[in-house]
């Protein structure tokens, strides 16, 4: 079923800020969730991924709840039809030539993978505290 709450960890709402990392350190941006609904996500981003400035609004429309089908997604301005399916706990959507992956992770983290992207845009809501084991991760990233 292509319920988009499904694929965002219930720890991010809607009217929440969110920081974005890549995997789970370097920090490399902030956000706000717009609106988040089962049929609809739409969020303010402001990040740098791999040198590449990503900034504006990305939102999807989906046409209702199947589990595949052809969905609206508005990039940064560029609004497409994109074929999407669901396979589990993951929503992928082909766009520009490439496989966006949506899951909502573990603990409070929300990810996002980009094929030919090497690693996870992770997502965590601004409001929550980083929890002892990623605080751990982070710090065992600067060594």
């Amino acid at each position: 079923m292509a319920d988009l709450t499904k694929f965002v960890n219930s720890a991010l709402k809607q009217g929440e800020s969110f920081d974005v990392y890549l995997n789970r350190f370097p920090k490399i941006g902030t956000g706000f969730m717009n609106t988040l609904n089962q049929l609809n996500a739409d969020l303010k981003i402001d990040a740098s991924v791999l040198g590449n400035k990503i900034q504006g609004d990305i939102a999807i429309t989906m046409p209702d709840l199947s589990p595949s089908g052809t969905c609206t997604i508005n990039l940064l301005g560029n609004t497409q039809q994109a074929p999407y399916r669901t396979q589990g706990n993951k929503l992928e959507i082909d766009v520009a030539g490439r496989t966006v992956t949506f899951y909502g992770g573990s603990k409070e983290w929300s990810w996002i993978d980009v094929s030919g992207v090497p690693g996870s845009i992770g997502i965590w809501p601004t409001s929550h505290v980083l929890r002892q084991e990623d605080e751990v991760d982070l710090a065992g990233a600067l060594a």
